[in-house]
Order: C-alpha cells, then sequence, then structure tokens
C-alpha cells in the first residue's frame, strides 16, 4: 500500500488512481510553510522537496465607518489580510451571524459591503470567511434608535401650529442625521434638533378632539409615542333647519335643531351655529357669555352654504315681547336674520339687549321690521350695530340708552314710526356712515347727557328733525353729514359742523317701484345717490378709514345707482359720505368662489391633461387671512375640468357675480372646445359657491354657452361688467373665429346678468358684435370700464389683426340701450397705424392720472420691441389714432414683445392705480428670459420708457423661460395693497407672486414671494385672476 505524508505528518484517504496518480487529503499544517510531500511504498520512498505549501489564513485588522444604522445598508470597508490570494476563492461576511450584502473583494487586503440589521446599540462581531479560513473582529457599532418619551404641552389648538418639545433619546449623535416629526402621520413644521434628547417643532392642523400618535424619524430608525398629543375639541357648530328637531344633536345640518332657543340654551363661548332658511316663530333669549377670542354666533345662512337651506332666516316673535334677547351676555354675534313681530309686553323690541353684561354684543346685516321698536339696546356697552336695514317698525327704529362706546355704522335706518335713532345717556356713541330718512319722529335725537360723534350720514326728508339735541347736557360733534328737508329742522339745538352740508342727496328711488316705503316690502327701496349727488366727495374723512367689525372697510362699498365701487369712474378718488347701499348688492370679493368672504386665487392651464389630452384644466386656490405659501396645482382646493379632450378650458377666466345672489361665480373660456362642434368654443359658468376638492366636470356647470358655427372660437376672451347699467354684472364673451362666415373678423357676446341669464348658444346673446372683415380676430380682447365718465361701464373689444394687422379697438357705451351690430358702428375706435403691430391684443383699464376717470391701456406687442399705449379716459372720449395717446411707454430691445400683456392696479398704497406690462421674450444673458415692468401712475402720468420702469421683475437667466406671459394684480394677502401675480406658461408653468408694498423694489423671480406651480406642458398661468 501507498503513504502520503506532508511534512512528515500523513494524508488521509489516499487513493491509488493509476500507476502515476494518488489523491489524498491534505493533514493540517503551519500557515505559510512549505512542507516535503513523501510516498512510499513496498518499492521504496519518493519526496519532492517543498512541495506543497499552506496558505494564509485570513485576518481582519479594521472596519469603516466603525458604526452606522441599526436598520442596516451602511456600506463599509473590511481591512485585512487573505482575502484574494492563494485561492481565498468567495468570501462571505456576517455581522453577529446575519449575512452582510453587496459583498465586493476589492483586493487581497480590501473588502467592501453593506451591514445587515442589527440589534440597536450592540457591538456587532464581524467574520469573513473565505476557502482559506475565517477571521473575527470586534468593534463595528450599531446606532441605537431615537426614543420618544414625552411632549409638551400636550395638548394645542386643532388649528396648529402649537411650538411643543419633544424629549427622548438618539435624537443627534450616532449619525442621526435629518429628523421628521409626525403627527398622525402629518408633518410638523419649523422642526429644531436642539440636543439628542430634545427637539421642537410646530404642530400641523388636526382633528379637534382627537389624541394622536407623535413618531419621530431619523437615519437609525424611529419611534412612536402613541397618543403623544391632543387637539383641543374647540368650538362647536351647530344648525337649525325648519325640517329638524330639538330631539337631535344640532351638529350637522342631517342633525339639526328645530329652534334657535335650542342652540341659545346650548351653546358655550367660542360656539357657532347656522340657520337654514325659514320662519322661526319664537323668543329667543341668550344668557351665556362669550368671550373676545370666542364669540358666540349667530349666522343666518341666507345663502344655504351651511344647512343647504337658501333664503331669508326671519325669527319671528309672533306678538311676543321680543323676538331675540340678549340678557346679561357679553361677546354675541347675531348676523344677517329677519327680525320682525315683536309687539306684545312691556318694552317689545325685535332684538332687545339688556343689562350692565351685555358688553361687546355684534348686531349686523339683520333686517329689522314689522316691530314696535327695532332694535333697544339698555346697558350694552361697545355694541357695534353695522350694515342693517331697520325700517316699518311703530316706533323707534334704533334706541340707545346707558349704552356706552356703541358704534353705529352704515345702516340704513328709515320709515320707522317714531325716531330712527335715540341716544340717551350714552357716552363715546359713535354714529356713522348711515342712511337715516322719513322717520315719524327726529331722524337721530340725542337726549339728556350723552356724548355722541354724529359723522358721515345722510339724514333726509323727516317727518320732524333731523340731528337733534333734545337734552340740555348732551354733547353732539356733528360733521360731513348731509341733513336735508327734515320738517323741523335740519339741526335742531345743535349747530352744523365742519363739512356738515344741507343738500338733496339724489336718491335712485327710495319707496320702489311699489311705492312702499319699509318694512315687508323694503327688497326694492333704493337709496344709492346719483353720479351727479352733490355728497359724493364731501364729508369730513375717508371711506377707508371706516373699519368694520371684520376688517373689511367701506372703501370698497357703493352708493352709487349703477352698483359701482366708490373711488371709481366719475365719483372721484375717495367718497367721504352716504356709504350705505342696498342689502342686496353687498360687497364681497370678486374672486370669492367658494363664499367665505375671502378672495381665491383662479389659475387656468389649457394644455393639461387631465381629462383628456390638451383638455385644460382650472384650478382654484382658496384664499386665507394666514400667511401666503407655496402651492402646486395638485394641492389646489378645486379643479376644474372641460367636458371632451382638446378644449383648451382654462384659456381665459374671470369671476364674479353674474346671477345676481351676491355670491361670484367662475367663468371658464374653452376657445377649442368641440362639444358644440369643431372649435366652435364654449364657455362655462359655474355659479358660487363652489367647494373642492373636485375634480368638478363641465357638464355640471350651471349656465354653458357655445358658439354658433365651427371654428367660431368662442371663449378666447372672457370679461365681466354692468354694460347695460342694471348695477348685475354681465357675461362678455370674445370669438375671434369665422363669426358671420369670414375667416377670423371674429366677435364679441354680451349675455346681461341675472335671472335671465341661461345655457345656450351665442345666439341668445343680448348684444352681439361681429367683426369687419376676414382676419380682424375682433373679440381677441374684450373689457368692460367706463371710458366717457358718465357712470356706465362700456364695452370694449380689441382686433389687432384689423388693417393688415395694425389693429382697432372698439368701444360701444354703456347704458340700457346697449346695442351691437358691425363693429363699424361703434361709438368711438382706436386704430393702429403701422401694419403688423397687432395692437388690441390685451387690454386694461384704470385712473392712472388720478383724475376720477378711467383709463384705457392698449398693447401693440409687435412694433420693434413693443409698445403700450395710454388713452385717458374723460367725457370727451372719442375715435383716435395711436398717434394721439396721453402716454406711450416703449419696450427695451428689438423682439421683447413688450406689452404682451397689460393689467392695472395699485400695487405701491398710494391710493392711484398703477400700469404693469410684460416683456416675456427680453434677452439677458440668454434669450426669452423674460421681464415683467411696473410704472407708478400720478398725476404726471406721460411717456416713459420701459427701461426707466419704476420697478422691473426678472426671470432667472434660462433660455426661453418666457417669463410674463400674463400679469394681473390682486390684493392676494388682504393687506390693501395689489399685489403682482405673473405667469410662465413655458414648461411647467408658474404664478409668481410679488406682494405690493409702498417700497416695492426690482425683484428677481428667485426672490419672489409666493410660487404657484402647475404640471409639465399644462401651460399653468394662462388663465389668470385672484385677489380678495
Amino acid at each position: 500500500p501507498n503513504t502520503v505524508t506532508f511534512g512528515g505528518v500523513a494524508a488521509t484517504n489516499v487513493v491509488l488512481v493509476d500507476d502515476s496518480t494518488i489523491t489524498c487529503d491534505t493533514p493540517a499544517g503551519t500557515a505559510g510553510t512549505s512542507v516535503d510531500v513523501v510516498v512510499t511504498n513496498s518499492h521504496g520512498v519518493a519526496t519532492i522537496p517543498g512541495g506543497f505549501t499552506y496558505h494564509d489564513r485570513p485576518t481582519v485588522t479594521g472596519v469603516v465607518p466603525g458604526s452606522g444604522t441599526s436598520l442596516g445598508g451602511t456600506n463599509v470597508t473590511i481591512s485585512g489580510t487573505g482575502f484574494l490570494n492563494f485561492g481565498a476563492g468567495a468570501s462571505s461576511v456576517s455581522f453577529d451571524g446575519a449575512a452582510a450584502t453587496n459583498v465586493v473583494v476589492v483586493d487581497d487586503v480590501t473588502i467592501t459591503c453593506d451591514t445587515p440589521p442589527g440589534v440597536p446599540g450592540a457591538l456587532a462581531l464581524v467574520d469573513v470567511v473565505n476557502a482559506n479560513g475565517s477571521a473575527s473582529f470586534v468593534g463595528y457599532a450599531y446606532h441605537p434608535t431615537p426614543t420618544v418619551t414625552g411632549v409638551v404641552p400636550p395638548n394645542g389648538p386643532a388649528a396648529g401650529g402649537t411650538s411643543v418639545t419633544i424629549t427622548g433619546t438618539g435624537f443627534l449623535v450616532g449619525g442621526a442625521g435629518p429628523v421628521t416629526v409626525t403627527f398622525d402621520g402629518v408633518p410638523g413644521t419649523s422642526v429644531v434638533v436642539v440636543d439628542d434628547t430634545t427637539i421642537t417643532v410646530d404642530t400641523p392642523a388636526g382633528v379637534p378632539g382627537a389624541s394622536i400618535d407623535v413618531v419621530v424619524s431619523n437615519a437609525n430608525g424611529a419611534d412612536t409615542l402613541v397618543g403623544g398629543f391632543t387637539y383641543d375639541a374647540g368650538p362647536a357648530v351647530y344648525y337649525v333647519r325648519e325640517t329638524g328637531s330639538d330631539l337631535e344633536t344640532g351638529t350637522s345640518p342631517s342633525r339639526a335643531w328645530r329652534t334657535v332657543g335650542k342652540a341659545a340654551s346650548t351653546m358655550l363661548d367660542g360656539d357657532t351655529v347656522y340657520v337654514g332658511a325659514g320662519v322661526y316663530t319664537e323668543s329667543v333669549t341668550e344668557t351665556t357669555d362669550g368671550t373676545a377670542i370666542g364669540p358666540i354666533r349667530y349666522i343666518a345662512d341666507v345663502d344655504g352654504t351651511r344647512t343647504g337651506d337658501a333664503g331669508d332666516v326671519v325669527i319671528d316673535a309672533g306678538g311676543a315681547e321680543f323676538a331675540f334677547r340678549i340678557d346679561d351676555s357679553a361677546y354675541i354675534v347675531l348676523d344677517g336674520f329677519t327680525i320682525r313681530g315683536a309687539t306684545g309686553g312691556a318694552d317689545p323690541a325685535g332684538i332687545q339687549v339688556r343689562s350692565d353684561g351685555s358688553d361687546n354684543v355684534v348686531i349686523r346685516r339683520c333686517r329689522i321690521y314689522g316691530n314696535q321698536k327695532g332694535l333697544s339696546i339698555h346697558d350694552g356697552g361697545a355694541a357695534t350695530i353695522e350694515d342693517n336695514t331697520v325700517s316699518g317698525n311703530a316706533a323707534e327704529g334704533v334706541e340707545l340708552r346707558d349704552s356706552d362706546g356703541t358704534v353705529v355704522v352704515n345702516n340704513l335706518i328709515y320709515g320707522n314710526g317714531a325716531s330712527g335713532l335715540v341716544s340717551d345717556s350714552d357716552a363715546g356713541l359713535l354714529v356713522e356712515a348711515n342712511t337715516v330718512y322719513a322717520n315719524a319722529g327726529d331722524q337721530i335725537d340725542v337726549r339728556t347727557d350723552g356724548t355722541v360723534t354724529v359723522r358721515n350720514n345722510l339724514v333726509t326728508d323727516g317727518l320732524a328733525g333731523g340731528i337733534v339735541k333734545s337734552g340740555g347736557a348732551a354733547v353732539v360733534t356733528s360733521s360731513g353729514n348731509d341733513a336735508w328737508n327734515n320738517a323741523s329742522g335740519d339741526w335742531v339745538g345743535t349747530a352744523p359742523g365742519t363739512g356738515d352740508v344741507s343738500v338733496d342727496p339724489v336718491y335712485l328711488d327710495p319707496d320702489g317701484v311699489d311705492g312702499v316705503l319699509g318694512g315687508a316690502n323694503a327688497v326694492d327701496d333704493k337709496f344709492q345717490v346719483s353720479p351727479a349727488s352733490p355728497t359724493i366727495d364731501t364729508g369730513a374723512g375717508v371711506a377707508a378709514s371706516i373699519v368694520l367689525s371684520d376688517g373689511s372697510t367701506l372703501a370698497d362699498r357703493s352708493t352709487r345707482w349703477d352698483g359701482l365701487r366708490d373711488g371709481t369712474g366719475s365719483d372721484g378718488p375717495t367718497v367721504d359720505m352716504g356709504y350705505h347701499y342696498e342689502m342686496i348688492l353687498r360687497r364681497v370679493p370678486s374672486t370669492d368662489v367658494n363664499g367665505d368672504g375671502i378672495g381665491d386665487l383662479i389659475v387656468g392651464a389649457p394644455t393639461e391633461n387631465a381629462f383628456g389630452s390638451g383638455s385644460g384644466a382650472v384650478y382654484v386656490f382658496f384664499g386665507s387671512t394666514g400667511p401666503l405659501v407655496d402651492r402646486a396645482s395638485s394641492a389646489a382646493d378645486i379643479q376644474l375640468l372641460p367636458t371632451g379632450n382638446g378644449a383648451a378650458f382654462g384659456t381665459s377666466v374671470t369671476a364674479g357675480d353674474v346671477s345676481g345672489d351676491r355670491i361670484p361665480d367662475l367663468i371658464v373660456g374653452a376657445w377649442s372646445d368641440n362639444g358644440p362642434g369643431a372649435n366652435r368654443g364654449r364657455v362655462y359658468i359655474f355659479f358660487g359657491p363652489l367647494s373642492g376638492p373636485g375634480p368638478i366636470s363641465g357638464a355640471s356647470a350651471d349656465v354653458i354657452l357655445d358658439g354658433i358655427v365651427n371654428n367660431d372660437n368662442f371663449g378666447i376672451s372672457v370679461a365681466i361688467g354692468d354694460v347695460n347699467g342694471d348695477q348685475i354684472l354681465d357675461v362678455i364673451v370674445g370669438s375671434d373665429g369665422t363669426l358671420g362666415g369670414a375667416s377670423n373678423a371674429g366677435g364679441a357676446f354680451v349675455f346681461f346678468g341675472g335671472a335671465t341669464l341661461t345655457s345656450g348658444s351665442g345666439a341668445i346673446a343680448d348684444v352681439t358684435v361681429a367683426g369687419e372683415l376676414a382676419s380682424d380676430f375682433l373679440g381677441n380682447a374684450v373689457l368692460a370700464a367706463d371710458l366717457n365718465a358718465d357712470g356706465t361701464q362700456d364695452l370694449i373689444l380689441g382686433a389687432p389683426g384689423a388693417n393688415s394687422d395694425a389693429g382697432i379697438v372698439y368701444v360701444f357705451f354703456g347704458g340700457p340701450g346697449i346695442s351691437g351690430g358691425s363693429a363699424a358702428s361703434a361709438d368711438a375706435t382706436i386704430s393702429g397705424v403701422v401694419a403688423g403691430t397687432d395692437f388690441g391684443g390685451s387690454l386694461a383699464a384704470g385712473d392712472l392720472n388720478d383724475d376720477g376717470s378711467a383709463d384705457l391701456v392698449v398693447n401693440a406687442r409687435r412694433t420693434a420691441a413693443g409698445d403700450v399705449y395710454v388713452f385717458f379716459g374723460g367725457t370727451g372720449f372719442s375715435d383716435q389714432t395711436v398717434l394721439a395717446a396721453d402716454a406711450v411707454v416703449d419696450g427695451e430691445a428689438a423682439a421683447d414683445e413688450f406689452g404682451a400683456d397689460v393689467s392695472v392696479g395699485d400695487v405701491n398704497g398710494d391710493g392711484v392705480a398703477d400700469l404693469l406690462a410684460t416683456a416675456p421674450q427680453w434677452d439677458s444673458a440668454n434669450n426669452d428670459v423674460g421681464r415683467t415692468y411696473v410704472f407708478f401712475g400720478g398725476v404726471l402720468f406721460g411717456d416713459t420708457p420701459a427701461g426707466a420702469a419704476d420697478v422691473r421683475f426678472t426671470g432667472p437667466n434660462t433660455t426661453g423661460y418666457e417669463f410674463g406671459a400674463t400679469v394681473r394684480t390682486t390684493d392676494l394677502d388682504g393687506d390693501g395693497i395689489g399685489d403682482v401675480l405673473v405667469g410662465t406658461v413655458r414648461g411647467t408653468g408658474f404664478v409668481h407672486v410679488f406682494l405690493g408694498d409702498p417700497a416695492l423694489a426690482d425683484t428677481p423671480v428667485a426672490a419672489d414671494d409666493v410660487t404657484f406651480t402647475g404640471t409639465a406642458g399644462s401651460a399653468f398661468g394662462t388663465g389668470l385672476v385672484g385677489g380678495r
């Protein structure tokens, strides 16, 4: 037999294969040594000196980094020897027995791999194994996971914003990296890792009353504190409906109570009840206090947005002493009710406020009639009485006694059977901006020893005295009033003061069509004054200085018969007295499409593919009294979509109350909508209020207007304005296609607003204007503004293709008799003179020279650099050409397309409108970067080169960005100053917001205040309107 030894040690499993071959297994040996191999059998001995060498075993000398997350996945480098040479073969690596992944043998002394998950805080044993053996190394540390032990404070408002401190461990050391904190899955904000055991964070908004989990996450893992934070339950909201039951909970419209009294017996400070339309025959008594930050609020849901029941909300006393009584209760708000029927008892009044504890009560927007007295406050300090109509009561309209610090503002008090307003021993009473008319007793009667300021009121046609001091010790300060035609004298016992006048205010029609003054028949009574009224721009103050309880001012209110806001058109820059207007005309932000009293931002994206290829979309971002923040279209509050592909829905958008219900409506143009026929176009009108998130289909629009023939391009532009003078906004639609059979002659349609506004084609329009010639593109831009200063807005139409693209703007003067026909029948035309300049492609209007009349702004983007022309409005407005423009603004450089879009608004807060114009193809270091310019308005407004603009907003240094495709000015943040909105429709599409400021200065787009972002290829920002 054969024996085999290696260094004198016998091998095992020796097998003689043939005369020249033996196999065997080597015995153990010393690493790194070469030994003799000896074969012995009966024939003798054979030796191979140094014939076999024992390989080295692997060694591990280090792991870098030496620590990492217990979640695994840390890429480490292992150093040592014997990883590759001498037949090491494949290597495996483990950490405390768990296999590493992505093992790579770099060379004989280096291995890389990714760590497996491990035990937090453990020091792991690292093993490397290959064909030559194994090696171990103790020294890789797994980081500890974070732990959460507490949250202080443990509760806060559901609105969010509570700054809390989170305690625990593992927040900073051990490679923790960035930290996130979530509350019920919603990230907190302003996260600060103070040290390894402390984090501060602001809570997000949450569900009132919910106890939620708090989770801290970092690179080393996450930990949850179950129920770690509780959102305060917050004020309750209740509902009352005619169909409700007092056996219900009152917590939703479907579980509404039946009586307002049930709410009064239930509500606590901060609670609100919404009362649906109907007649509630009861006497309601409120005896619970609200607080300054949490008043108890009774809201009449006349619009039905909360309860679903729209219409008048009436509390009828049914012959009892009162309909609503506030008894020793502070901080109560009564808003929007009709109050009637209080005729019995000892001292009947529709609304009674009694006792020294009934302070800081607000009575607003109520209609109070058919009672013995309308509103009676005894011993109720610092009350606010505003925006109410008090008429047709048998005795006094408003009675105040020992109600110090009360404010009576912007009320209509008329046709009552005794005095309109009686003040008895009221210290510090302010009576301002009211209309007091035709009351049987003294109009305003100050008795005993009160101190009363009577300012900026219309006090006329009383059956006794006007402004009367009947108390010998009373002090009356009168200023800026119009007291006229009062039977016993306009000022009795007191004298007129600064700015007081005695003139006929020229009301429109106080007793209305039915000839019945006030009471139940008050709906048609009209107390606006005509544009020629001598009360306009008189008085002792300015409307903007009179602040109502909701924070708004009277600057936006209308006294004029045409319904236009004060300070526009022919009535001058400020209106100082006679603020009262019909309750039905109460001004709300024109873009408040969700009915919450705050303007919303509306953005069109006409090539958005959300519905189908090129269908388009419109996004609504609700306004807020809080800070404005960047938002994407995916986070919009409402998305609206058309009914078919390729509609270009959102090319044009506008908003305003065209239905006449006091709630703004949303109007969307879709010029290539094929629903009515190939490229006929369509306009969708969605009546407010709207709610999201949608998508809301165009099929659900309240009114759908269609083009008449194929290729009409109906809806290429939309606008609103009261061009027939009926005090309701009308819908104006541009259609620059084949109206009348001439290719692209274009045209425009006006659909009168109000109850008659209904679906149909352009054939049902109240006014139709057709382009004169083919390729005029009339209606490419449409606008309404009072250019001839007659108090009615005019219809203004751009035709940039007319006269071989020299362009013409046509003006049809507004009024009850406004009619259309051919563009050639316009009352005034403004003509371009150079072919190819596209004069009239964008229009805007506003009082740029501060003379009290609206001025017209017209672009001509295709002159050498682009130009903007301004034509001052006034009584002599008539035919002219661009050569007669009152001001010309020239672009900076050739091909800038300066004036691509224009807008007007006060963006520096000086009370005068400013001009904005864009140049989307302005070049910096790269081509077509884009720039937007602001030119401040004033009495010296005139010719200005774009390079001398007061403010410039400049796009990024990115070729083809085209910053400034669209521009608008609106007050998004509610500070009373217009903000600049600039649309960039290329690529993703953005709307950049630059907040208006008296110190407004040059700003690059990177420093904008807010950015709204669309989706790729959506042309987000093409349609644009918004603001408070």
